[in-house]
């Protein structure tokens, strides 16, 4: 099994040639169908930006070394509703529910399933079988589940600044913004 940075930086690594293949031309094409405020420029940037900002290995370590890393962890599962009026903008939530190590489960927006697709399929790629990366669409459900081994932030119980809120039950998390 590998580590979420071990995870985090191999699909940074896949996405550098993200725009320049085929099938990734073809990706941003649809994304571009589903939405019409999406360009294949800013699709691209949009992917590059995610890929040296949050997907290059010492700056998810640097990042996860500000965290005390528990020895156990009762996974969660959190559901995450992402926008879809900027390509990938649920792409950060996702890392940071899945890094934490919690399932994530994603409701796309239809305006970006295409691209979010694209990096789950890619995920489960790289760590085949439970991996973290759940996604709800159009009534269909495809579970995985996460293996870092981070707790979630304390203040994510509390609003901060009536920006956020979570409600807590059972089975869930849920973020709402």
């Amino acid at each position: 099994m590998k580590t979420p940075v071990d995870i985090w930086a191999e699909l940074g690594a896949r996405l550098s040639s993200f725009g320049q293949d085929a099938a990734s031309r073809e990706v941003i094409a649809r994304a571009c169908q589903k939405n019409d405020w999406f360009e294949p420029e800013e699709i691209v940037d949009a992917v590059r930006s995610i890929r040296e900002e949050f997907l290059s290995r010492d700056k998810i370590e640097r990042w996860l070394a500000c965290y005390e890393r528990p020895a156990t962890l009762l996974s969660r599962t959190v559901l995450v509703v992402m926008a879809g009026n900027i390509p990938l903008v649920g792409f950060f939530d996702l890392l940071c529910v899945v890094t934490a190590g919690h399932r994530c489960l994603v409701k796309m927006s239809s305006k970006d399933a295409m691209l979010m697709s694209f990096v789950i399929d890619q995920l489960k790629k790289i760590e085949p079988g439970d991996t973290g990366f759940s996604s709800l669409d159009a009534g269909t459900l495809t579970s995985v589940t996460g293996h870092g081994r981070l707790s979630p932030p304390s203040s994510l119980s509390q609003p901060q600044n009536n920006t956020a809120a979570m409600t807590k039950n059972k089975n869930f998390l849920i973020i709402q913004y």
